[in-house]
């Protein structure tokens, strides 16, 4: 696989989630289309992670914390490059979803000037 997408536009490649991971959690799927423009990848997963996507060519395309309680999440694609996509909505979805649970997003509202 191309991680590399070309000077304009943006590459779309398949990336297997990991069952029973938070990120297959949130998107409902197995398999999803992720946006690539990447010239770095993971070498080393570090202590607490778990790898919870890879491309087919075994590249790791996304971790998150092994405590489940907490979320943590990174992904090595782009969604917001295409926010359209089911999965991308997913996943931003339930980054606010984390906030407002943890009382975060009040915080960011009124630093926007705007009120829940």
């Amino acid at each position: 696989i191309e991680h590399r997408a070309p000077e304009t536009g943006d590459r779309l490649h398949a990336v297997s989630v990991e069952p029973g991971s938070r990120l297959a959690a949130i998107v409902s799927a197995g398999v999803i289309e992720v946006t690539t423009r990447h010239h770095q990848a993971v070498d080393r997963v570090g202590a607490g992670l778990v790898v919870s996507a890879r491309a087919p060519d075994g590249l790791v395309e996304a971790v998150e914390g092994a405590d489940p309680e907490r979320f943590l999440l990174g992904v090595q694609w782009h969604p917001e490059r295409n926010p359209e996509a089911p999965a991308s909505r997913a996943l931003f979805e339930a980054f606010i979803a984390a906030c407002a649970s943890r009382g975060f997003c009040g915080v960011a509202l009124q630093a926007a000037g705007q009120s829940r």
